[in-house]
């Protein structure tokens, strides 16, 4: 199936406030010297003074042109400028603000810029459709000024732009600049960086667009210390997203000061009186995890939110949406650190809301020559509701961030698991009973996709948990995971292998042979493989390459059943906290990303005790096959854990259960990109025919790849056993879609209307249940979305699948 044309949806005015926003920041950072003007408004008919923004906060604009810098106003106003030094020139642009209101109802105005009540410069009256006016006069010697806009008051939005006072000491002053801002800030030497950051020395680097991205690279280095702060940007051309972070390096021979207090990032944004926050809570193996809510932030309102233990999606969901749903216009933010990240989201006056996030303990000297990370940060720019920003994040992901194989993103898979529950999981399975469960699948009629070979594989004394010796158990498997991967592998059937290296049992070959790379905690009795430590990472990198290159191994499972930062924390002394966690996530980050580098074709799965290490910058490496250990049988709660999961990852897997029984309705509510089956093939009790029947039908749905178009929730989360729950995923290019409905075991309601999303008004769409001879319906676009489409079940609970696409 050919992929989407992702950007299509992109709005020109979204991509022009990101690129505004990054203007901004650079400007920032490329500052040698700071004069602040006074800015005073002494009289304003309608609304606030604003500054960066037009008076309604949108970006400035003037005739379709954009501008990062100016003053947003309202005829009639008045707007005194006072500067610290004589003025001896002013130079800008001024014009009625080019928006949709304006547009349909403003007048002419005029603009003058005046002195003492005298008028040193004015312009022609100036319409919505007028060219800017251009300012460049004389200043003869003021320090102050007065902007003066007058006119009929009706929508009356008036824009200064590009205002520059130079000064008599050769400084060029930018009045209407946001405050110095370069999106993140820190603490050096007891300092704050606002206070010195723009005296250090800059170095500029920009290359050419690649794959849509334009990299910019600013690096600030102390004159005093040789400190580098390195501040790599990413601006995707195609999208309304800006990505960056940061790297600080010691470049002297000697210790720096101390380091504190990294925010990576640090920023408010005002684009409305009343903001929303939607936040999501993480997975945690409970039926709340991954539930979704939305607070206010228009009475100053403070909410923080960081992971439990280290692991970055423990209980708490590092992707945000900030929402001014009045304006119809937000901001996606998102924090990819995998390890123990703080985010503070605070309510300011007027709806403004300032964001600051990092790693949550920073408080560090380095040494010399030493470097560390701090997390990604990215801002994704919207307009539009809430749904619409999701499918834009989706379409992001999936252009920019999957991991992909031979060019292509991940397909869909069939996968089934042999093993047992509990502390054996496959430490009892052998080489021989693997390819038998394996021939039992196929003489039933099971078509597979990936056979799973999880915990247990290794010496273990028959128990799985008791990690640390990374080699196949000769006893049980004497042919290696070689022997079974080759025989899938002829079969057409990839293979996928867990393992879980970074939690270290007594007594296994890791703790014996390399004690001095494992980290010890007093609240743990296992230790932790020190990823930050060179000579472990490259042990583990060269030793899980040859495996799987030896192996033949398709999928690379890495699980993480361990708090670590009670490790990290216990290894740090009181003037370098939080600096082994950083070297740690380093590690990790290099070790998947050599895996990718070596083994091009490996696909990674993700997995932390289920859902609990799913942050962005592992979800460019990684899928999420197994996004929580909450009871698989629970289908209310797996229903609403995909209906959350779905609007931010396009990819993921499910576990089907029970796994005694064939049963059509959690059947379908296992339906993913990968459905992981649980059947023991020898129980000839089961309903195979019927399991075989529904595998098709999975393989029917998911063939046409729905999952990697728009995706819409149709009614409101829910987990509980009386509701309905309902989505929709549809392709807007091909005018097709599907529709997955849930009515479940309690619910009295035999019938539901859904009302479509993302639909043409003016097409007919044909649509039927996805059941052989069911009946097709001929309904407009229009309809569909306005009256929307009735469902009807005869039992509870079932699920109901419909597919539609263009008449």
């Amino acid at each position: 199936m050919k992929e989407m044309n992702y950007s299509y949806i992109v709005k020109t005015e979204e991509l022009k406030i990101a690129k505004t926003f990054l203007e901004n920041i650079l400007g920032a950072l490329t500052t040698d010297d700071i004069v602040k003007p006074e800015i005073h408004c002494i009289s304003q008919d309608w609304g606030k003074l604003q500054t960066g923004v037009s008076v309604t906060r949108r970006p400035l604009c003037l005739k379709g042109k954009i501008y990062s810098t100016g003053l947003g106003t309202h005829a009639e106003s008045k707007i005194l400028i006072r500067l610290p030094r004589r003025i001896l020139r002013i130079t800008g642009l001024c014009g009625v603000d080019d928006n949709p209101e304006t547009r349909k109802n403003s007048r002419s105005l005029v603009f003058s810029i005046e002195m003492k009540e005298r008028k040193i410069w004015e312009s022609n009256p100036l319409s919505v459709d007028s060219e800017p006016a251009e300012i460049d006069i004389p200043a003869n010697g003021i320090q102050e000024f007065f902007l003066c806009v007058r006119g009929p008051i009706t929508y009356a939005h008036a824009d200064w732009v590009n205002l520059r006072a130079y000064l008599e000491n050769g400084k060029i002053v930018e009045i209407g600049k946001p405050e110095y801002f370069c999106g993140f800030g820190f603490y050096y030497d007891d300092r704050h960086s606002t206070e010195f950051f723009h005296n250090w020395k800059i170095k500029e680097k920009s290359c050419k667009e690649e794959n849509g991205i334009i990299c910019h690279t600013i690096t600030k280095t102390d004159p005093q210390t040789s400190l580098d702060v390195i501040c790599e940007i990413k601006e995707y051309t195609k999208f309304p997203v800006i990505e960056w972070r940061l790297k600080f390096e010691n470049r002297s021979n000697r210790t720096t000061p101390l380091l504190r207090d990294v925010k990576s990032l640090d920023t408010t944004f005002n684009y409305g009186i009343f903001p929303y926050l939607h936040y999501w809570t993480g997975d945690y193996a409970q039926p709340d995890g991954y539930e979704p809510f939305c607070v206010s932030l228009a009475h100053q309102e403070i909410f923080n939110f960081s992971p439990v233990g280290g692991r970055p999606t423990n209980r708490a969901w590092p992707y945000f949406n900030l929402e001014w749903q009045e304006e119809h216009r937000g901001i996606i933010v998102a924090i990819g650190w995998p390890g123990q990240w703080l985010a503070c989201f605070e309510g300011k006056e007027d709806g403004a809301v300032h964001i600051s996030a990092g790693q949550q303990n920073t408080h560090f000297k380095l040494l010399s020559g030493e470097h560390i990370y701090s997390p990604t940060s990215v801002l994704m720019f919207y307009q539009g509701d809430f749904n619409r920003s999701q499918n834009l994040w989706r379409r992001w992901m999936m252009a920019h961030n999957m991991p992909r194989m031979k060019g292509k993103l991940p397909s869909q898979m069939l996968a089934a698991y042999c093993g047992k529950v509990g502390t054996s999981e496959m430490a009892l399975e052998t080489e021989k009973s693997q390819i038998q469960s394996f021939n039992m699948y196929r003489k039933r009629g099971i078509k597979l996709d990936l056979w799973w070979i999880d915990a247990g594989w290794y010496p273990c004394n028959g128990i799985w948990y008791q990690v640390g010796t990374w080699d196949v158990d000769k006893k049980r498997f004497p042919g290696g995971i070689r022997a079974i991967s080759d025989y899938c592998r002829k079969k057409q059937v990839k293979t996928i292998v867990w393992f879980e290296p970074e939690r270290v049992y007594p007594e296994t070959w890791l703790w014996n042979h390399h004690p001095e790379w494992l980290l010890k905690s007093t609240k743990n009795s296992n230790r932790l493989l020190n990823l930050g430590n060179t000579d472990a990472r490259k042990w583990l990198t060269n030793h899980i390459i040859q495996f799987i290159k030896k192996h033949r191994i398709n999928v690379y499972r890495q699980d993480f059943n361990i708090d670590p930062l009670p490790f990290w924390k216990e290894n740090d002394t009181p003037d370098r906290q939080g600096i082994t966690e950083n070297h740690y996530v380093e590690g990790y980050l290099t070790f998947w990303n050599e895996l990718r580098t070596k083994i091009p074709d490996l696909l990674i799965d993700s997995c932390a005790s289920g859902g609990r290490r799913n942050d962005l910058e592992t979800m460019k490496l990684a899928v999420p096959l197994h996004k929580t250990d909450y009871n698989y049988a629970d289908n209310d709660v797996k229903q609403a854990f995909h209906y959350s999961l779905y609007q931010w990852f396009p990819y993921f897997g499910a576990l089907l259960w029970p796994f005694d029984n064939v049963d059509s309705y959690a059947f379908f509510s296992s339906i993913a990109p990968a459905t992981v089956l649980n059947y023991d093939p020898a129980n000839v009790k089961l309903d195979w025919k019927l399991l075989k029947n529904l595998t098709e039908k999975w393989r029917a749905i998911t063939n046409t790849l729905y999952f990697y178009t728009d995706y819409y929730p149709l009614t409101p989360y829910s987990r509980d056993d009386d509701d309905w729950i309902a989505w929709q995923f549809h392709n807007p290019e091909k005018h097709e879609g599907i529709i997955q409905a849930f009515r479940r075991r309690n619910c009295k309601w035999s019938s539901i209307c859904l009302k479509l999303q993302g639909l043409e008004q003016k097409l007919t769409y044909t649509i039927s249940e996805f059941e052989p001879h069911s009946k097709t319906k001929r309904i407009s676009g229009k309809k569909l979305m306005e009256s929307g489409i009735t469902i009807f079940s005869r039992k509870t609970p079932e699920a109901k699948i419909l597919i539609y696409r263009k008449d």
